[in-house]
Parts: C-alpha cells; structure tokens; sequence
C-alpha cells in the first residue's frame, strides 16, 4: 500500500472517541521520540511538520499545572447558529496581516505549547480527570536545537469536575484498573492473565523535566536527524537553511508543498492545509512567511471557518478547520489570535456536541532574544 492511499484511508475512517483516547496513552512516547501520526490534528505521519524530541535526563522550571490550581477553563463547543462567524478567508487575510508585524530575528525560534489528552472516568466518581504536557523547543539561527518536556500530571478536565473532585475529599492520585478503561477484548485477557494487567496508579504530581540538546528527531524511534534538520515539511526533512529559503507568497508555498509530494493529485487540498498549518505551529519560519502560509490556506478550497473559540487558557481567537476532512464525528480546529494573527494551539473535538478530545495550547512562540533554561 503507497502513502498517497494510506492517507485517503485515514481521512476516511471515522475515528471512534475511545479510538482517540486509548491512542492518547501512546502520545506522549510518540511526542517524545517525534515518530507515528499525531492524534492531535489527525494528521499522517508523512505530511507532519512536528519538531520531535529525545527523552533526555535534566530539570528546568516550566509552568506547572496541579490540583492545586484554578480550574482549566472549560473550551466552548463549536459556534451556534446564533454567533457571527467570520469566513475563513477573513479570519486568514487579517491573520497574515497581523502576523507580518511580530519580530523577524533573534537568539531563538521558540515554541512553547500544553499539551492535554487522556480525558479519563474515575471509577465509580462523577467526574474526569485529564493528563497534561509541557512542551518547549528552542532552535537558534544555525539549527541547533533544545527540547524540554514535562509531564504536568492528572487534574479534573472541567470547572464541573473539579467540583465534583473537591467533593470527593481532593485526591491526589487514582487506582485505576485496567478493565476500568480497556476494550472488552483486553478485559477479559486481564481476568486471565491478572499478572499481565497490574492496576495503574494516577497522580497530579508533576514528573520530571527532561531536556534533549542538539537535532530534534523527526525520524522512527532510536534514529537522529542529520545536522541542522528543525522539522519536516510535506514528505521531507527540513534544514534550518531550507527554511529560510522557503517562499515568502502563497503561491510559491504551494508550489514547494507540490514538488515535495509528487501524485497528490485530488488530495493535494487537503494535504495544502497539513503542511500549511504545520509550518504555522511547528517551523521556525519568518513572520513573512507565516504570513505567506496564512494566505495560500485562505486560497485553499475546503478551509471552513469554525467560529469564534476559546481555549484551555481562557483565550479567545477564530477557528479554521479543513471541511472536506473524512470523518464527519470528529474534527480539528486551529485556533488563531485576532490581534497578533498568531496561532493559539489546536483542537480535537466530537463534532456532536463539541466535547474535547484533546488539545495542544501555544503560549509562546515566534523569534526571542530570551535564552533557555537548560541547566
């Protein structure tokens, strides 16, 4: 099978919610050691632009969210029919626009971002819990790189969960046993093989920092980029130099997009858009060029406008999504600041009733004269 049909595969199949989160549990291996699709966008693993990275042992002082903290805000659903949804060309344009004006040089390309999935039951409670991420990556002007990863442990998923857990006495840890989030298939070979199926302890303590120096891994498990790749984009690698050589207008963008993926033919649109919003979250591109990628989108037929959205830091921005996506259950949205035309992460919810699936959070990212914590 060719990596053109194994797309149109994915696209097709309508991911199930249990289907998103048990693959939840393998994701954050997958982001660590930046190999596999990414659950997040549903994207394949041929048209991600994501910066992976390498477990490595250190500790560096990162944002940390625990129970001891304020409620996540809860992210609204998808627009009603009643709310003023700009079209997404709209939203684009305006972004391009803004985004021209951030700063175009510094010490680092940054990408700070939360991650958050596994929305999980507590046996016999009223309430769910959600695992959290901290993320960041630091590339200098000749490519070489730092990623910094923290676990940031289990907390309620909604201000209605918290209330429910504060009820509960404000556990710090969870027993959960495997039949509690298992298919019936794994649940019945836990009843056989108990010895194979150890229950798993949950807890909102924060783990390690873990801090990897030099080329983020793009590649499968165990292998390293060549020097000076920061990422990848369409079926490629790609340099530091390359990324400064990208075009700065759209239809140059989506020329380079083309050439890097020979025989798209009618899924040429849709993969447009991965690698479009992938240069936007995960490359250290010029504010030009960010620009130029907001604009080739806008030009892109199936972008749809998905309204006004808020995310899990309270912060409101537009939402585009690609309409022409397969499954008709569960869609990603990217979320856009109005003001600066930055992204603010993404979405993956249940198209139904708007529920999040999980989520990846931008609180930092474009050029910085700041300097990472790597000690």
């Amino acid at each position: 099978m060719n990596e053109l049909q194994s797309l149109k595969e994915l696209l097709a199949k309508p991911a199930a919610a249990r289907e998103v989160r048990d693959a939840g549990r393998q994701r954050v291996q997958r982001t660590v050691q930046g190999h596999g699709p990414v659950i997040r966008r549903r994207r394949a693993p041929w048209v991600a632009g994501s910066l992976g990275l390498t477990a490595a042992a250190a500790a560096v002082t990162v944002a940390i969210t625990t129970l001891g903290t304020s409620a996540p805000h809860e992210p609204n659903s998808p627009p009603s029919t009643r709310q003023v949804v700009l079209p997404a060309d709209t939203v684009l344009l305006a972004a391009a626009s803004s985004v021209r004006r951030q700063p175009t040089t510094g010490a680092y390309y940054r990408i700070a971002t939360t991650l958050t999935s596994d929305r999980m039951q507590v046996p016999g409670k009223r309430y769910w819990i959600r695992q959290s991420m901290a993320k960041e990556v630091w590339i200098a002007p000749k490519g070489q790189s730092w990623v910094i990863f923290q676990e940031l442990g289990w907390a309620p998923a909604t201000g209605s969960d918290r209330a429910a857990w504060k009820a509960d006495g404000s556990p710090a840890s969870w027993r959960i046993k495997p039949q509690d989030d298992a298919s019936p298939r794994l649940a019945k070979k836990c009843a056989v093989a108990k010895k194979l199926c150890k229950d798993e302890i949950l807890t909102s303590k924060p783990g390690p920092r873990q801090v990897s120096r030099g080329t983020p891994g793009v590649r499968s498990l165990g292998e390293k980029a060549p020097a000076g790749v920061v990422g990848s984009l369409g079926n490629h690698e790609i340099t530091m130099d390359q990324v400064r050589r990208l075009p700065a207008d759209k239809d140059g963008l989506r020329a380079e997009i083309k050439r890097r993926l020979p025989g798209a033919g009618k899924m040429l649109d849709t993969i447009t858009y991965e690698a479009g919003t992938g240069l936007i979250l995960e490359l250290p591109v010029s504010p030009a060029v960010m620009g130029a990628a907001y604009e080739m989108l806008a030009a892109t037929p199936g972008v749809r406008s998905a309204g006004k959205v808020t995310d899990s830091l309270g912060r409101k921005g537009n939402a585009v999504t690609m309409g022409t996506d397969g499954s008709k259950t569960i869609k990603t949205r990217v979320i856009i600041d109005s003001a600066t035309g930055l992204p603010l992460g993404t979405q993956t919810y249940q198209v139904k009733d708007g529920s999040i699936l999980d989520s990846e959070t931008v609180t930092k990212i474009g050029w910085t004269n700041e300097q990472p914590n790597v000690s």
